[in-house]
């Protein structure tokens, strides 16, 4: 059934959650969360999918202190509860600025069955050359938290 969710008949029944993340005023990068939100949500209805719940965290870096994102807590602790299908994000980078927390993760909600999933870049981690996209793009994202 997730094997392909873009094109998935059964869309509407997955249990579908957002993920949304604001640095803070100072690395204002024009990402807001009502842009993001809406980015989001216009995704999820253009792919016959419903948004149960959505998780913000708001003027918090996704490269350091990250056990401070208690949304992000929150959104692992019911993956692994068995209670997520899929997580929409902006970009990956509004989820992981870290390239080895990324790889953490994505394998980890890989092992619950959960597809992440971004709405602006169509990059499908069930296949080699797109976790490998992913992979070079965490690190991308790294080097520009770092600098």
């Amino acid at each position: 059934m997730k094997n392909n969710i873009i094109n998935d008949k059964m869309n509407a029944f997955l249990r579908v959650r957002s993920y949304m993340r604001y640095s803070s005023v100072n690395q204002d990068d024009g990402f807001s969360i009502e842009y993001q939100s809406s980015e989001i949500e216009e995704f999820i209805k253009r792919h016959g999918m419903e948004l149960t719940k959505a998780h913000v965290d708001m003027a918090l870096t996704a490269s350091k202190n990250i056990e401070k994102r208690e949304a992000f807590f929150e959104l692992v602790r019911d993956v692994q509860a068995g209670l997520v299908d899929v997580i929409v994000v902006y970009k990956m980078s509004r989820m992981f600025r870290n390239t080895r927390e990324s790889e953490y993760y994505r394998d980890l909600f890989r092992k619950f069955n959960v597809r992440l999933v971004s709405a602006t870049e169509y990059i499908d981690e069930e296949t080699s050359s797109g976790r490998m996209t992913t992979s070079i793009l965490s690190v991308i994202d790294q080097y520009q938290s770092e600098i």
